[in-house]
């Protein structure tokens, strides 16, 4: 579920540009075949109207909604399937090797974004350890 909410809170394509097949209304405002729309995953992500407290990580949501990070219908990511498991193979190492609470961003810091206009990634981070937790960690066993 974390990798499912990580997605939908921070998906890795921010938006999509797509060119309307056939003249349509949404919301009363009329599209016309041919024009170019800008589908925001990001902010569907978090319509109110689909998500409880929708700017929150909640891994504790029931039954969420379906998000948009990986597209739909015939725009769908093919790779969809890879991503997420890689995801969650990455968070499992993850959190064998550090403890609950040893790791915070540092004071003062803040996430520092990839310089990109429609895809989001972090570029950098700076976390720091909490003392105690130094000398706890070690790295996983390459024995075979």
């Amino acid at each position: 579920m974390a990798v499912e909410e990580g997605l939908r809170l921070d998906p890795p394509v921010l938006y999509v540009i797509r060119t309307v097949k056939r003249a349509t209304i949404l919301r009363d405002i009329e599209i016309h075949e041919g024009e170019r729309v800008i589908a925001a995953t990001s902010s569907a992500n978090r319509d109110e109207a689909v998500y409880e407290r929708p700017h929150e990580f909640r891994i504790d949501r029931v039954s969420p909604a379906t998000h948009l990070s990986f597209g739909f219908g015939s725009h769908f990511c093919i790779g969809s399937a890879v991503a997420r498991m890689e995801a969650q193979s990455a968070l499992d190492v993850f959190l064998e090797l550090v403890k609950p609470g040893t790791l915070k961003i540092k004071p003062g810091s803040r996430p520092y974004y990839q310089d990109t206009a429609s895809l989001l990634g972090y570029a950098r981070i700076d976390v720091e350890l909490a003392p105690s937790s130094r000398a706890e960690m070690t790295a996983p066993s390459t024995d075979a």
